[in-house]
């Protein structure tokens, strides 16, 4: 879809598939590329492991992962795989970004007329986004993975549509109040110097 209605204000905005042709640009190959260096960082200090998702329509796409040295590792979703949007550290963190209407019609996707996910409501989405934008950082949902915690920030690229983001996943009892607010800094700082480093590969390419 490349436009879609909105059923409540009748205005036309751009549909999810816009975001698989953004993703089909140069900067979809040279995102990973780009990434890399401060997956890898995260994953040393951490020893947790570190995920790079993009927006695929309604879905997030996991374009790389860097795995740290800890024992026991989250290994939740392997590159190339898709997850509906909202529901991972990353996906919640970019869906917090977006506003509430198209939030909305996200929600309405996973939650009516699109695909069913077990053990997830509207309320439950809505509560992630809430979070997201109060903390800064979003959260998993434990029903998709028992056991595994995860955080994460969005990207802050130029414009108003934020498409990719990072997320640190880990287990349960490794992700404390005080951790987790650590980790929250510690992704901000990396996804600020992202962000000036995807702009600047942008005006490169253009």
């Amino acid at each position: 879809m490349m436009v879609a209605q909105n059923m409540r204000t009748k205005k036309y905005q751009l549909g999810p598939l816009i975001f698989e042709l953004g993703l089909a640009t140069t900067q979809r190959s040279t995102l990973p590329e780009i990434c890399r260096p401060a997956l890898r960082r995260l994953a040393e200090v951490t020893h947790d492991t570190v995920y790079l998702v993009v927006r695929s329509g309604f879905d997030v796409v996991c374009l790389d992962r860097a795995e740290g040295s800890y024992p026991i590792r989250a290994v939740t979703l392997d590159v190339g795989g898709r997850r509906p949007l909202g529901l991972g550290a990353g996906g919640a963190a970019l869906l917090a970004t977006y506003p509430d209407d198209e939030v909305r019609q996200i929600i309405d996707h996973h939650c009516g007329s699109g695909p069913s996910y077990e053990g997830v409501t509207p309320e439950m989405l809505w509560t992630a986004v809430a979070e997201a934008r109060r903390e800064g950082c979003g959260r998993n949902q434990e029903s998709m993975s028992p056991g595994i915690r995860g955080i994460g920030a969005a990207i802050p690229t130029a414009g108003d549509r934020m498409f990719a983001a990072i997320s640190i996943g880990c287990i349960a009892e490794r992700m404390t109040k005080q951790r987790s607010g650590e980790l929250c800094a510690l992704l901000h700082r990396e996804v600020a110097d992202l962000a000036k480093q995807i702009d600047a590969a942008a005006r490169s390419q253009g």
